[in-house]
């Protein structure tokens, strides 16, 4: 690997803390200023499997040295403007959803929960919803589905993860195929920039203004500045749902069935196509062959079963079976519990992640290949688990999600970074993208400079003109 955590960025740095802290509480009251160091080491790992592995096991991990929590976009503007006063680090705090270590205050600092940015303006004339950074999916998605609609953003965090979060790290939903990822809901976004200042980009259907200011911030993982709220597009809820489940002889034939399905502009609202040991993984040794699902909604339910026929069509052409409903209501039920399956999977002293990567049509199977046989080679741990699903089919490629998992024998880095650096270097000696949807964090971060290419240094440039005291979740994407 590259560069682990302790050396990327990771440096304690000098600053007065004690004073800062004592100009922020005057700011917010001493009320929303927690100090506690047990109650700090808890939110300050989110679910980034090394370090929640390494909390739960008591090993150390990095711990801001303050959680603040403003009550509005003014206090914290303030705040950032002592933070960039004094040279401290200030890292948001969503839901503590992440999985590549956007949290993980390694060079110590301040976290700033949004918490209380947690207001919902639904305008239906226009089919808009002003959210603040700190609403839950779930929460959104009670609020607009009573009246309903639906923003179509469905991460597998969905109960945890913030709409902050999600802009934060360009975040994608499971209803992809149909509704596309965050960047294709948001109109517009409010941020807290890292000299204090509050600026509003204007929500809009569409403009031709130059450069797009609200493209600055989506995927920024609060290194340019910290999303305050978003204007999102909000669509009908569909009334009818049809469910169907099919197997294949191959994980290639099914990737093929789901690559017609898009090239003839069917895009289901779910389409996932697991390998033979992903199927065995995630329906508890059920299935034992590769599978795909596909979940198709409408308005109409004549549209749903013509939509429906037209995807089994395509699918027996590519030698698939109809299994029924089973395994794509399966998933529908269970589909936002992987977090509770993999805190068990790790209480019981083994590590397990999830690598997402993107891919072109033309070098799809060849890196699911070259992955999976990378991590089953690893020789730092005892491998019990390296399986796949595709998903986020769009009309170029798709989303490869590897599900890895074992023992670690010489101490739980050495494994870890094992996979990670198998992963990222097959991934990208095929030219493919090393983030399909969690973003870099610090775990990718090695491998940012060779992902960008000539662009990584505009990227740099951009960081620092705009946050020239490196105080913005600092050691994170850049």
């Amino acid at each position: 690997m590259k560069g682990t955590w302790e050396s990327i960025g990771g440096k304690k740095r000098e600053y007065n803390i004690e004073k800062a802290l004592d100009e922020i509480e005057a700011i917010v009251g001493s009320n929303a200023v927690i100090k506690d160091r047990g109650l700090l080491r808890e939110k300050s790992v989110d679910f980034t499997p090394i370090f929640y592995y390494k909390k739960v096991k008591g090993y150390e991990v990095p711990t801001a040295e303050a959680l603040i929590t403003p009550k509005d976009a003014k206090e914290l503007s303030n705040i950032v403007k002592v933070a960039n006063k004094y040279g401290i680090p200030i890292i948001p705090l969503g839901g503590g959803s992440g999985v590549v270590g956007g949290l993980i205050p390694i060079s110590g600092g301040i976290l700033v929960s949004m918490e209380n940015f947690k207001e919902i303006k639904i305008d239906e004339e226009n089919m808009v919803v002003v959210a603040g950074a700190g609403v839950t999916g779930k929460s959104l998605e009670e609020v607009l589905n009573k009246k309903g609609y639906t923003v179509g953003h469905y991460p597998q965090s969905l109960n945890e993860s913030t709409v902050g979060g999600w802009i934060a790290t360009k975040s994608i939903g499971q209803y992809s195929t149909k509704y596309g990822g965050i960047e294709d809901m948001v109109l517009g976004v409010e941020v807290v920039m890292p000299n204090g200042e509050i600026i509003k980009t204007k929500a809009s259907p569409r403009s031709s203004n130059g450069p797009s200011m609200k493209d600055l911030f989506i995927g920024s993982e609060g290194t340019l500045g910290l999303i305050t709220s978003a204007s999102l597009k909000m669509r009908v809820l569909p009334e009818h749902r049809q469910m169907l489940s099919y197997s294949f002889k191959g994980f290639n034939e099914a990737i093929k069935a789901a690559k017609k399905m898009m090239l003839q502009g069917l895009n289901p609202d779910v389409v996932r196509v697991y390998d033979k040991d992903d199927a065995f993984l995630w329906f508890e040794g059920d299935a034992n062959e590769p599978l795909m699902i596909v979940i198709l909604e409408d308005y109409r339910e004549e549209t749903l079963n013509l939509k429906a026929r037209l995807v089994d069509e395509i699918v027996k052409e590519f030698g698939g079976s109809y299994v029924g409903e089973k395994y794509a209501s399966l998933w529908l039920k269970d589909r936002f519990e992987a977090k509770k399956k993999a805190e068990d999977y790790m209480q019981m002293g083994f590590l397990l992640d999830t690598i997402e990567v993107s891919s072109f049509w033309s070098s799809l199977y060849d890196v699911y290949s070259s992955i999976k046989n990378g991590l089953l080679s690893i020789k730092d741990g005892v491998v019990l688990n390296a399986s796949a699903h595709a998903d986020h089919f769009s009309l170029n490629g798709a989303c490869l999600y590897f599900t890895v998992g074992g023992a670690p024998e010489k101490g739980p880095e050495a494994f870890y970074e094992a996979i990670w650096s198998k992963a990222m270097e097959a991934c990208l000696s095929f030219g493919c993208s090393i983030s399909d949807h969690h973003g870099i964090g610090i775990l990718r971060r090695p491998w940012i400079r060779e992902e960008l290419g000539s662009s990584y240094a505009l990227l740099k440039k951009l960081k620092e003109a705009l946050d020239n005291r490196d105080i913005m979740n600092p050691g994170k994407l850049v």
